[in-house]
Formats: C-alpha cells, sequence, structure tokens
C-alpha cells in the first residue's frame, strides 16, 4: 500500500463503521479492533420503553381527586427522565479503530492463521473482522 493518509473502515453483519483516518509511513501491519455497542442500544430500548410504562402508570395512577400532585410529578420525571436516557442509549454507534504498526509486515501463510485459535494473535485478525479501504 502506498504511504499516505487513509480512511479505513471495519465491519460487522455488512454495515461499515469508519475509524479516524491513519498515516501508513511505509512497510507494516494495520490491526484493527471493533466495537460493538448493540447491547448497550438494547438496554437503552428496553429502559425507553419501561420508562414510558411505568411513567404512565404513575401519572394516571392517580385520579383528580386524590389531592396529592406527587405521583404526577414522579410519573412526567420518569418518563422524561429515564426516557431521556434511554433514546441516548439506543443512538449509540458501533466504534471502530485502525492503527499502523510499522515494521515487517505480518504475513498470512496460511488460512489456519485466520483462526482464533491458532496459538498467535499478532498472525491475523478474529473471524468475521473485515477491512475495507477507499483510495
Amino acid at each position: 500500500m502506498p504511504r499516505g493518509n487513509y480512511t479505513l473502515a471495519l465491519s460487522q453483519d455488512g454495515v461499515p463503521v469508519e475509524a479516524d483516518p491513519v498515516d501508513i509511513t511505509g512497510d507494516g501491519t494495520l490491526e484493527g479492533n471493533y466495537t460493538s455497542r448493540s447491547g448497550i442500544r438494547t438496554a437503552g430500548w428496553i429502559i425507553a420503553i419501561g420508562s414510558l410504562v411505568a411513567g404512565s402508570a404513575l401519572l394516571f395512577g392517580s385520579g383528580p381527586d386524590d389531592g396529592d400532585d406527587s405521583s404526577l410529578f414522579l410519573g412526567l420525571g420518569v418518563m422524561l427522565g429515564r426516557g431521556l436516557i434511554g433514546a441516548i442509549m439506543t443512538f449509540l454507534p458501533d466504534k471502530a479503530e485502525i492503527r499502523f504498526i510499522p515494521g515487517a509486515p505480518v504475513g498470512l501463510s496460511h488460512p489456519s492463521d485466520l483462526r482464533a485459535d491458532s496459538g498467535s494473535r499478532a498472525r491475523g485478525f478474529d473471524p468475521g473482522l473485515s477491512l475495507a479501504m477507499a483510495f
């Protein structure tokens, strides 16, 4: 690969996630790390929907003749506060990091070098990890 500054991406399930630009200064190895935040997004949906249900129950649980507005404000607080936290969590994107390690490139002499149990993580990436480049 020619020397230069490249914007690369990693993908999981075919959806590329762009990493910060990488400066290639000569021979070397690219090392990538993909962090999936799907669990956080799922938890965000659960919190958002749960706060809507719990807040609605508190909001509409007390009748207008009770004289106590605390459940009204508590319901609104739960719906807005927890709902906002859940909504923020649902939009947290996955993260891709790629770094350049100068020196002799690490070669792959056999497809088994890509296996996670091959004994040496420096010889290849984990299965399922892909690298996309645009020139």
